[in-house]
């Protein structure tokens, strides 16, 4: 059926759809590569996972944790995350961790648009929605933001919002944009929105054959074409809806319905990236200014979300028939670090200086690249090789950036030009 709010959110699909026009065409056969991106919002530690660095003088660490490998890489373990060394045991071949990399501010909106752009300015789009906007076919939901931030300038009409509580699939039903009305609203039947769509379709056609070239023609192009896609998008509603659980998903996966969704999407072959925040423990939050100890039961529940993605992309068929997880990289990211050194209220402030996580299609697994030195300051890497060198480049988000654009077949250098890829990252 379609309504008012319904089209409106289908003409915004509609208008990515036009964009595809003019990309390049890729092998027969052969899918996009997909982004699965789950944010960890508010600043993690790494040196509770990702960094091991209990020789480093200047750095407080956990004193019962150690360091451990497994599935080729280093990483902190403690008996109160086992779903940590679980991860890396099962899919550590499949994973590659990045240390040391900058985010050049040390507060969370501007750290925010740093990481996902890797610019400062307002004026760019973010990784996910270029990735979608590059698409090599048309998609009806190109970069599905769950939950998260996203930042765009061209490519606005990517993005397509769910709504906190999974709100969209409403908007696609007939009574959906009524159920938080407090009115009792007549709604047509059938018959009458039959007629309602056959007389605005006669009504575009109408003006498509006599109307010159034009901004005013190009919009009844897209409302034609949008009216052509609601139905598509409406027999999806099942599959975005993840309210149904609200207190997250198996073995109390805080956001496992939302990750569901993404993974449905990516199967259907209605997206290309999907954004997940996770919180952490009971949605505190990974800003830890004081007791660190917490960044311990965030790690843990991030890593049992982990666990059920990789398992869900490996059981899931995607659009080639093989299993999602070659079709999908999965990107784990923060915003910005945690200082080195406790503060009085025993946690940690923030920090400039981050790791982020690698998993799935197009990645070189089983390796651990960047490294710290004595105050927990990223040291400068060689892109090619991934060796610590003094040579080397001092990594930002741009880097990382510029890593994702390479692995959806996209030139960096039009993107983020000055910002090589890490191609030591890259299977």
């Amino acid at each position: 059926m379609l309504n008012r709010r319904t089209f409106l959110g289908a003409s915004g699909l509609t208008a990515a759809a036009m964009a595809l026009s003019a990309r390049p065409a890729r092998a027969e056969g052969l899918p996009d590569r997909k982004f699965l991106f789950l944010l960890a919002r508010g600043g993690w530690d790494p040196t509770f996972v990702f960094s091991p660095q209990f020789d480093k003088p200047y750095v407080d660490t956990e004193s019962d944790a150690t360091a451990a490998v497994a599935g080729g890489i280093p990483f902190v373990d403690s008996a109160e995350r086992p779903s940590v060394r679980t991860f890396f045991e099962t899919y550590g071949q499949q994973a590659c961790v990045l240390n040391g990399f900058e985010i050049q501010s040390i507060t969370h909106d501007r750290c925010l648009r740093l990481l996902l752009t890797g610019h400062g300015s307002a004026g760019v789009d973010d990784w996910g929605a270029t990735l979608a906007a590059h698409a090599s076919t048309e998609l009806l939901l190109p970069y599905l933001l769950l939950s998260g931030n996203s930042y765009t300038y061209n490519h606005v009409s990517e993005v397509v919002r769910i709504g906190p509580t999974g709100q969209l699939p409403d908007l696609l039903t007939p009574t959906g944009n009524l159920l938080q009305s407090d009115r009792v609203v007549p709604l047509p039947g059938a018959a009458s929105e039959a007629q309602v769509r056959a007389y605005l379709r006669e009504r575009v056609a109408s003006y498509d054959a006599g109307a010159p070239p034009g901004r005013a023609r190009r919009y009844a192009e897209l409302y034609d074409r949008a009216i052509g896609q609601v139905d598509r998008v409406a027999e999806m509603a099942d599959t975005l809806n993840f309210r149904s659980s609200p207190g997250g998903g198996p073995e109390g996966l805080d956001v496992w319905g939302p990750l569901e969704v993404a993974i449905n999407a990516f199967s259907r072959g209605a997206s290309r990236c999907a954004m997940v925040q996770y919180d952490g423990l009971w949605s505190m939050s990974w800003d830890s200014h004081s007791q660190i100890a917490f960044q311990s039961d965030h790690f843990e529940g991030l890593f049992k979300h982990l666990l059920a993605v990789m398992e869900a992309l490996e059981t899931t068929p995607g659009t080639s028939g093989a299993p999602l997880i070659d079709e999908v990289t999965v990107v784990v990211l923060s915003e910005m670090g945690r200082g080195p050194r406790l503060n009085t209220w025993g946690g940690k402030d923030h920090f400039t200086f981050t790791s982020a996580m690698l998993l799935g299609s197009g990645v070189r697994g089983g390796f651990s690249f960047g490294a710290a030195d004595d105050y927990g300051i990223g040291q400068k890497l060689d892109l090619a090789t991934g060796e610590v060198s003094d040579s080397g480049v001092a990594l930002q988000a741009s880097h990382l950036g510029a890593t994702l654009l390479a692995l959806g077949d996209i030139d960096p250098a039009q993107e983020i030009p000055g910002s090589d890829p890490i191609t030591a990252m890259m299977a």
